[in-house]
């Protein structure tokens, strides 16, 4: 089997969450972002990325 990369379009990086919930899953295909998910309790490797819950609170979004 040939080994392949995804393109820049392919890769993402997705945050998920509902009102019910106390977590977020964060996912991603971006090299950048797999350093940073690694880091966390419970991460783990899923399809061409990784993946982990973390507290809803650490989801923010910042005007510059």
């Amino acid at each position: 089997m040939e080994d392949y990369k995804l393109t820049p379009a392919e890769r993402e990086t997705i945050i998920s969450f509902n009102d019910a919930g106390k977590n977020a899953s964060v996912f991603s295909s971006s090299e950048s972002w797999i350093k940073k998910i690694k880091k966390l309790p419970g991460a783990k490797p899923v399809g061409d990325g990784y993946e982990a819950e973390v507290p809803k609170g650490w989801i923010t979004i910042n005007q510059k």
